[in-house]
């Protein structure tokens, strides 16, 4: 009997099946005629055509009806259930399954993801703290940082040890609303189409086709400078290829200010330990004052058998 892990982080939803299955999609959806789009997919087309395309559904899990009539659905949590189907199938429809949720999701919000994982063929075994999860990697108390599509979620997690055993509690969580990836990929947008209009008199952002190939490349180019300290980028223009290099220190320099309220955050409390999770692990690769400090940790990836023994599921 298959067991998986689904981790809604809408940067990047995860389905793990043990060690030898995994499977990624972004939160983004794109609502055509003939159905919903969801995952990479979807995120090709979102900024040529943006009046379809939907990025939010998870942060604002609800049922309240979408602006504007579409054939395929009602409401995000539809738009939620489609892509809650589409990550299942990709994993070979498993029989039970374990939901890792962020801190982030409401008492209401979390009910309705219950109700919609129970509309599917897979048995819901339990539900985890997203932040929790990740801590089962650490040894000691942590803030753990997940860096979500539109927000960061910060989990404290304290080690309670008695009689021989060691408890997990999330003793507080922080939600900074300004700073998830898609503001983080805003900010290095927006600082490429400065370098364009100065060095060539043009603007990538001004027009959709322009926008659409800067965010369909920005993941890779930012893992480009986080391997080689810079990255050559290349746009096809009505000009013909434009190019220029960005170095590693613009971007940092760019996040510091973007990592001001995280910075602030944590710096009065007295638990130091900072502790990544995959999804954030950009931060530490890419800012100094995070990758040059003792205290910092990354969280390692939990299988599903891990999470049933944290779970104590039979």
């Amino acid at each position: 009997m298959t067991t998986a892990i689904l981790d809604i982080n809408d940067q990047s939803l995860l389905i793990t099946t043990g060690l030898d299955f995994s499977y990624r999609e972004s939160g983004f959806a794109q609502l055509t005629n003939n159905g919903i789009i969801c995952g990479t997919d979807a995120h090709a087309m979102h900024w040529q055509a943006p009046q379809s395309s939907f990025n939010d559904y998870w942060k604002r899990l609800n049922q309240l009806s979408l602006p504007n009539k579409q054939p395929w659905a009602r409401h995000n949590a539809d738009i939620a259930f489609a892509q809650l189907q589409q990550m299942l199938l990709a994993a070979g429809s498993p029989e039970r399954v374990i939901l890792s949720v962020p801190g982030s999701f409401s008492d209401s919000q979390l009910a309705l993801l219950v109700g919609l994982l129970n509309a599917t063929s897979s048995t819901l075994l339990g539900v985890i703290d997203s932040g929790l999860m990740a801590a089962l990697s650490l040894k000691e108390d942590s803030w753990v940082v997940e860096l979500q599509l539109h927000q960061t979620v910060l989990s404290l997690v304290h080690f309670e040890h008695s009689d021989g055993q060691i408890k997990l509690v999330v003793d507080q969580q922080e939600i900074i609303p300004d700073l998830g990836i898609l503001q983080i990929h805003n900010t290095v947008a927006n600082h490429i189409s400065d370098r364009f209009i100065k060095d060539y008199r043009y603007d990538p952002l001004h027009h959709s086709a322009g926008e659409q190939a800067i965010y369909t490349q920005m993941a890779d180019w930012l893992s480009d400078i986080v391997i080689h300290n810079e990255t050559l980028i290349v746009l096809n223009t009505p000009s013909g290829d434009l190019s220029l290099t960005v170095h590693k220190d613009e971007i940092a320099g760019l996040l510091q200010r973007r990592l001001d309220h995280l910075k602030r955050v944590l710096s009065p409390q007295s638990v130091t330990n900072i502790a990544f999770t995959e999804s954030a692990t950009l931060i530490p690769l890419l800012v100094p004052d995070y990758a040059d400090n003792d205290n910092i940790q990354r969280c390692l990836l939990y299988t599903s058998d891990a999470a049933d023994d944290s779970l104590r599921v039979d």
